[in-house]
């Protein structure tokens, strides 16, 4: 058995666990990151794991691609996902029990569907056991971020020669992710939720960086181009004294890390520059918060108490009202728990990956603030993104 074969047998044996736990017959998995995440196929797949017994990767197209993709055992076709319920039963599945999909990301039509044809089992919701595997990194994990951080650190270091006077944000921000496709971006960045799209990344220049968004889920988007896609660049050009934050997640290996930095053509108005030196004080007290066992809250709390000591509350985490939150975890995808958040009680644990990214939103001026990714460790942490934290004057 190779490493990649131990670790998805590591994580059906983790989910088979919880299934149990839930007094389940099963789940089965619809949800392509999910289906990649315990299959190691990317395919349009179904992936039943049953409570004991091996899995059973259900694939609609290229059965020899999912062959060599995945280490499972039991891989078969399936021409049509009405026969589901009876490729279960040819592998000796029971399908009168409780079988659990992912509900928080499955359309309503499709558990429709699939309460029909699974006539005889109760549908419930797998998603929270789903992320709280997904959320504790294994080291063959965390070494596929780190090559991500290692290889976004080359895009972030590359930026500030990039940037010129006169040039738009749209020039800007396809300079940047061509750079990135060129060193091996994927291209594609995963955001888990409905309604909720991203690309790359964000460039925010100026007073557009600073446009109110349309997401609860991020504190800063910047005005955008056009009503189908209300986020990201507008064409504004760059002039001295702009903040320019960039603001962008790298996939070179399927696994993500986040990232953002501020950037200038000369000198910022003084209570921008006062609110990136706090920003890195906001860092700098999580970074020396940050090991197992602290309360995801406590960080927060820790932080508005900064943040309200010095006079900027009305501009933290977004204006005119600022997202509650200032972290959350990553991995194959943005938003993965836990979130560092208002009330929200969560105790840090070893291996979990998290993105920490104290920000200031400022209107008719722009963006300013710092984000990295870190691996939290029993005692302390290993920063996964690199390069200088500061203001970097292009």
């Amino acid at each position: 058995m190779n490493d990649f074969s131990r670790e998805i047998n590591d994580r059906i044996i983790k989910l088979q666990h919880k299934i149990r736990e839930s007094g389940l017959t099963g789940a089965l998995l619809t949800e392509r990151t999910n289906v990649y995440y315990f299959s190691g196929s990317g395919q349009q797949c179904h992936l039943y794991v049953p409570a004991e017994g091996k899995p059973l990767l259900m694939v609609k197209r290229t059965v020899a691609k999912a062959m060599i993709e995945s280490p499972l055992e039991n891989i078969v076709s399936l021409k049509s996902s009405k026969e589901i319920p009876q490729v279960l039963l040819n592998h000796d599945f029971k399908i009168n029990g409780r079988i659990a999909m992912e509900l928080d990301v499955l359309p309503a039509n499709s558990y429709f569907f699939y309460k029909k044809v699974l006539e005889s089992s109760e549908i419930v919701d797998v998603s929270c056991m789903v992320r709280d595997i997904r959320m504790i990194k294994s080291e063959f994990e965390t070494s596929l971020i780190k090559e991500s951080g290692i290889k976004h650190g080359e895009v972030f270091k590359y930026i500030g020669s990039a940037i010129k006077e006169g040039m738009s944000d749209r020039e800007l921000a396809g300079a940047i992710e061509g750079y990135a496709r060129k060193i091996g971006h994927l291209g594609y960045i995963r955001f888990r939720g409905f309604n909720v799209e991203f690309y790359f990344g964000h460039a925010l220049v100026g007073a557009a960086g600073a446009a109110s968004g349309p997401y609860d889920v991020m504190a800063t988007v910047g005005a955008g181009s056009h009503p189908t896609f209300p986020q990201g660049v507008s064409g504004i050009s760059i002039k001295r004294g702009d903040p320019i934050y960039i603001d962008y997640v790298g996939n070179y290996t399927g696994y993500l890390v986040d990232q953002s930095r501020t950037f200038a053509l000369g000198k910022l108005p003084l209570i921008m520059e006062k609110a990136a030196d706090v920003s890195m004080e906001l860092q700098g007290m999580l970074q020396n918060s940050l090991k197992e066992g602290v309360n995801g809250r406590d960080l927060y709390d820790s932080s508005l108490k900064i943040v309200e000591k010095s006079g900027l509350k009305d501009y933290f985490m977004g204006y005119p009202k600022g997202v509650p939150f200032i972290g959350h975890g990553i991995g194959l995808e943005v938003n993965e728990w836990p979130v560092i958040a208002k009330g929200v009680d969560m105790e840090l644990k070893s291996g979990m990956v998290l993105a920490l990214e104290p920000k200031f939103v400022f209107p008719d001026m722009g963006v300013v603030g710092v984000e990295n990714t870190y691996i939290v460790l029993k005692e302390g942490f290993e920063q996964l993104t690199k390069g200088e934290d500061t203001i970097r004057y292009a």
